[in-house]
């Protein structure tokens, strides 16, 4: 038993209370020990609390686990010994970082002892007086972090690989078709530079006929839920050349539903674009190949199965207009044939004529096609040329020789064809060859007029001959009966006097004989039996001399132009006779010029050799001078040109001409060992071409 309290000494009765408070305290303390130790070894990191000398004063459990050590192995030890394996602690520990400057540090590294990798951080603890006593040394697995962060790189790596030398263009852009992303590859295809893109959006620069269906594809992508779609479309490049391609574009999407961002594959399909372009365009100028032979073959009218031919062709080639033209029988001029379409080639061939200088003509020659994309070559080589195609709204040319024995005779022009770019030299092949066939048609439609125009000469010759023989004998024994009367006159007035009533009469008989000894002297030139007087002249000497007189007959309102060769015309003429035939065509080009105009006189040479009878097949091969005689008059109609040179013919009114003046024309031509020719239409003046043998010095 106990003694009383009353009967216990003072002292102990007091220190009572004390000793249960601090039991009381232990005992708590001891079950805040225990949690935080159970608190402490569940933390799944690993925990160290080191001193200063690095050594481990306390460890937890997943520490000791992950280390495969028991913890009591652990107190006591260097923490860079057991983690580490290391005789000192690394310079990147960021514990000694920790004891250095008092501060928290982190650090990561991969421990192989632990097998992992880690997130170290270290916090400092304080002891007495605030002095660095140690730290607390957290180490956090980050293995499956790092490992996903070496994945993710290694992801992205590829990706860039993949993205940037990917043989096909890679586009992202955004939900409103802004380019956020892009590989070299594309910017190879588009044609524009990553700074220049980052500018545009898709629709920039796309063609513009394809950007409706672009901006309509974007659109059924972002509000139709869409998740991907594929077209062909074009492109612009910066050089302003087009290149077709074939996307595939995927839609990626955020957590909403909202297109985020869109991944596009860009393939350049320009050259199969080009290769089905070609074949579709070769099968049409087969097939169109076809329908210009049959045409010719089924049709009478050349001149229409030609304009039709030009129509086709100018359809073929998204062409405006066409011209065919045929080289002049010298080969320095083009004659326009046909046209058809709206422009300045439908009636004339006006700028062409550079085709019939080189290269351009060996070309048309060796039956190949001339395309110029534009006009740089002409401009270089005939800048006047150039300049008058482009006065004329061409920017672009397709010439087809029409070739005619072996060489070109003509030309067929395109103006300004859309596809020509596109043309490859088979295709200019197959188009020269449709040339080819229109060129058969003329060929065969010309030797038909030749014959025809062969049999019509003849029947000409012919009856002019009759009829120069006839005018010839009439005008022969007119004239002997001129004679007596000239003559009887002549003897009336030598014996009448002047006041005498009947010399008046006389007079008038006498001036009747000497107008139809005028006519007769004609008629006598028609038919080739006036004396001549030849002599070798100088043509240029000639018209030179009948400048003033021809200026003088023509009055003040038509222009007399004398072109005289560049060197002598020597021809055997009598002259006195040839300036009245000269004179006889200038009357007629003055009657055929009221409200005045141009008359030209125009010398040049010529030969006519075994290869040019179909022109001239009256005259035998050698040199010639040619004397052109021009008018800008009203002209004559087809068949007045026939019958221009038959006597007392005449399209004047009654009793303003004896129709024997272009007939002596005629006649002195002959008589002189030549040839004259006319060419006139009505409404465009008339040519009077005149052949005469070059005179031997």
């Amino acid at each position: 038993m106990g003694l009383p309290q009353e009967s216990r000494p003072k002292d102990e009765v007091h220190e009572l209370p004390a000793l249960t408070a601090l039991r009381k305290h232990l005992f708590t303390v001891r079950i805040a020990k225990a949690e935080w130790e159970r608190t402490f070894d569940a933390i799944p990191d690993l925990i160290f609390i080191l001193d200063r000398h690095h050594r481990i004063r306390r460890a937890n459990r997943a520490a000791a686990e992950r280390l495969r050590l028991p913890l009591k192995e652990l107190v006591g030890r260097p923490c860079y010994e057991v983690v580490h394996g290391l005789s000192q602690p690394p310079a990147w520990c960021p514990h000694v970082l920790t004891l250095r400057d008092g501060s928290g540090h982190q650090a990561e590294f991969r421990e192989d002892k632990a097998n992992g990798w880690f997130l170290v951080t270290t916090t400092p603890f304080l002891g007495p007086g605030g002095r660095i006593e140690g730290s607390v040394h957290v180490a956090r697995d980050i293995t499956e972090r790092k490992e996903t962060e070496d994945a993710l790189r290694a992801s992205e790596a590829l990706f860039r690989a993949v993205f940037e030398n990917a043989a096909v263009g890679i586009a992202l852009a955004d939900g409103q078709g802004r380019w956020i992303r892009f590989n070299a590859r594309f910017e190879e295809i588009v044609g524009h530079r990553q700074e220049e893109l980052f500018q545009n959006r898709i629709t920039d620069v796309t063609h513009p006929e394809d950007r409706l269906k672009t901006i309509q594809s974007i659109r059924e992508a972002r509000e139709g839920g869409k998740d991907s779609y594929r077209l062909e479309k074009r492109y612009i490049r910066k050089d302003g050349s087009v290149v077709w391609v074939d996307a595939s574009v995927a839609a990626i999407r955020d957590p909403q539903g909202r297109v985020e961002t869109l991944v596009g594959a860009i393939v350049d399909i320009t050259e199969r674009k080009n290769a089905e372009e070609a074949l579709k365009r070769r099968l049409r100028i087969e097939k169109q190949l076809s329908t210009i032979c049959a045409r010719f073959v089924s049709v009478n009218d050349t001149a229409a199965a030609t304009r039709a031919a030009l129509k086709d062709l100018c359809l073929l080639a998204e062409a405006d207009c066409a011209a065919l033209a045929l080289f002049g029988e010298d080969a320095q001029r083009l004659e326009w044939a046909y046209g058809w379409g709206e422009g300045a080639w439908t009636h004339g061939a006006e700028g062409l004529e550079f085709l019939m200088a080189c290269p351009w003509k060996e070309r048309l020659d060796r039956g190949e096609a001339v395309c110029l994309k534009d006009l740089s070559p002409v401009a270089a080589a005939v800048p006047l040329a150039a300049e008058r195609l482009r006065s004329l709204d061409v920017r672009s040319l397709l010439a087809l020789p029409l070739r005619m024995g072996g060489r070109a005779n003509g030309v067929i022009a395109l103006r300004n064809p859309r596809s020509q770019e596109l043309w490859n030299r088979e295709e200019q092949r197959l188009l020269a060859v449709q040339a080819d066939v229109i060129a058969g048609a003329l060929e065969r439609e010309r030797t038909a007029q030749e014959k025809q125009l062969l049999a019509e000469q003849f029947r000409q010759a012919q009856k002019m001959e009759a009829l120069g023989r006839m005018a010839g004998g009439i005008a022969h024994d007119f004239n002997n009966v001129l004679t007596v009367i000239n003559g009887y006159a002549d003897l009336c007035l030598a014996q009448t006097e002047r006041n005498d009533p009947l010399r008046a009469a006389i007079e008038e008989i006498r001036r009747a004989g000497e107008r139809a000894a005028v006519l007769t002297r004609q008629l006598l030139a028609f038919s080739r039996r006036q004396p001549l007087d030849p002599k070798i002249v100088d043509l240029n000497e000639v018209l030179e001399g009948l400048h003033g007189l021809l200026s003088r007959v023509l009055g003040e309102g038509i222009q007399v132009l004398v072109l005289p060769a560049p060197s002598p015309a020597r021809v055997k003429i009598d002259r006195a006779l040839w300036e009245q035939a000269i004179l006889n065509l200038a009357i007629n080009a003055r009657d055929a010029m009221p409200s005045g105009g141009t008359f030209a006189l125009e010398i040049s040479e010529t030969s006519v050799g075994s290869g040019a009878e179909s022109m001239q097949p009256d005259l035998p091969p050698g040199p010639y001078v040619v004397l052109s005689v021009r008018d800008t008059g009203t002209g004559m109609s087809p068949e007045v040109c026939k019958r221009i040179f038959e006597p007392f013919f005449t399209t004047k009114e009654s009793g303003r001409g004896t129709g024997l003046g272009l007939a002596m024309v005629f006649g002195t031509v002959k008589q002189s060992g030549g040839q004259i020719r006319v060419q006139s239409a009505p409404g465009q003046g008339t040519t009077f071409t005149i052949l005469l043998p070059k005179a031997e010095e």
